[in-house]
């Protein structure tokens, strides 16, 4: 069953919680406190907001939701992005807990990266509201639903054709995924329907994505399209390093979650209008603010942007400098640990060991390991 949310083409996804499967509205019929956790791209946000729907309320994000000066009683309580808060101590989580807890909400629902989420953090769950929280889990696309999702996105491409494409890179079981299965359709279109290098793909699905959303727009003076990636990269990496969910693009009062664009970089104007009139960023849920299109893309961008500095010579920023923010303590930040996957995938030998000797789970579990050089292969199979 195939359903149309307001500008937004969506498919109800089948769930799984102790090796049951449940339907969206079986699992809201059944449990009051919901832990959803998937892979990057897997489609937790887009779940989140079918359920929240299906709920009537709307969800919003955990930083937004952990700065609320008094939190104010509601019914439902839908809180993406979990595992971004979560930077650097359990205190990050015990207040979103406690704030959750006081909104007296009877069903509570939150999302995490799989990869972030432990035993313990289900405990503190249930210490905080009384009952085991149902962990849920987003069972993978079958062909159908990822014909459904390629036709809708590009509508007059040939799936078969693009699924073959795809098969001979090794690449079929990332389909399973929708955010990369929207990338590589992209990557596809832009490709001439010919892949010739992974890479390519990666790089083919950012170039789509950075190009003029509306068609029908003239783009006589517009930047070139290798110009506005570019740009993108850059604000991508500041704003992930900063702990920031997006920007602003208008005179707002200061706010750290959404600085605005021209705070990040000088003499942009024409640029950040570009930018903002590709599929890079996404509008937030305030007016003036844009989030990155998906995080994703903004890892694979901030990990590009930081990759290049990295490897001139010229640049003063150093892999040790780069780290003493990322991984403070040789710690990876949580919320980084997408962008340290990235990170080893498109850089150099010294980038890819050093971060592998650093956090080998986090290059195995984000990213893209069958990148990586054959060496930092084996050495990840060591460190592991």
């Amino acid at each position: 069953m195939m359903a149309e949310m307001p500008n937004d083409f969506y498919i109800p996804r089948t769930l799984e919680s102790d090796g049951k499967n449940l339907a969206e509205a079986e699992l809201l019929e059944k449990h009051s406190v919901i832990v959803v956790l998937a892979e990057p791209g897997a489609g937790k946000t887009d779940l989140l907001k079918s359920l929240a729907k299906q709920l009537d309320v709307i969800p919003e994000k955990a930083s937004v939701f952990r700065h609320r000066a008094t939190p104010i009683q509601v019914d439902n309580l839908v809180l993406d992005a979990f595992d971004e808060v979560a930077k650097i101590d359990q205190l990050a989580v015990d207040s979103i807990l406690v704030r959750a807890k006081e909104t007296k909400a009877g069903r509570v629902i939150l999302a995490s990266r799989s990869s972030e989420w432990e035993e313990a953090r289900s405990r503190r769950v249930e210490e905080c509201f009384g009952k085991r929280p149902a962990i849920v889990r987003l069972l993978p696309l079958n062909v159908a639903q990822q014909r459904a999702i390629f036709e809708n996105h590009v509508p007059s491409e040939d799936f078969q054709l693009f699924k073959d494409e795809v098969e001979q890179f090794d690449l079929l079981p990332l389909l399973e995924n929708p955010q990369f299965l929207k990338l590589f359709a992209d990557a596809f279109v832009e490709s001439g329907r010919k892949f010739t290098t992974k890479s390519e793909i990666f790089q083919n699905a950012v170039d789509r994505l950075a190009q003029e959303a509306n068609k029908s727009a003239i783009q006589k003076n517009r930047p070139p399209i290798s110009q506005v990636v570019s740009f993108a990269e850059e604000i991508f990496a500041k704003l992930l390093l900063s702990g920031a969910d997006g920007i602003g693009v208008t005179e707002l009062p200061r706010d750290r979650h959404y600085p605005k664009i021209e705070s990040l970089c000088e003499n942009t104007s024409e640029l950040a209008s570009s930018l903002m009139d590709s599929r890079l960023f996404k509008p937030a849920t305030s007016e003036s603010k844009h989030e990155p299109v998906h995080r994703i893309i903004a890892e694979y961008c901030a990990a590009k942007y930081l990759s290049k500095r990295l490897d001139s010579s010229a640049d003063l920023l150093s892999l040790r400098r780069c780290l003493s923010i990322i991984a403070p303590n040789n710690v990876v930040r949580d919320e980084l640990r997408g962008l340290v996957g990235w990170l080893a995938a498109v850089g150099s030998k010294e980038i890819q060991e050093t971060i592998i000797d650093l956090d080998c789970y986090a290059v195995l579990a984000n990213g893209d390991p069958s990148r990586l050089l054959d060496s930092s292969k084996r050495r990840l199979l060591h460190q592991l």
